[in-house]
């Protein structure tokens, strides 16, 4: 099973900006358990570095990046 086939839900932001991509996940992460590994599936080219660095401060934990994925465990 490839590493991308491991997640527990997946989130479609599509062609959305970083910035409104970022409140969307928030809202989104806000409902899930702790633990739960999320595919972010997103085409916006600076969505990976911005990713990264909402997860440091969101305490969440960035397992792979693989365009146009990024897997999260919250």
């Amino acid at each position: 099973m490839d590493d991308l086939e491991k997640y527990d839900v997946q989130y479609d932001g599509g062609e959305t900006g970083c910035g409104e991509l970022l409140l969307d996940l928030k809202i989104f992460f806000n409902q899930l358990e702790p633990g739960t590994v999320v595919r972010v599936k997103t085409y916006d080219g600076g969505a990976p570095n911005d990713l990264q660095a909402w997860c440091r401060m969101r305490k969440h934990q960035v397992l792979m990046v693989k365009p146009p994925y990024v897997m999260i465990r919250k």
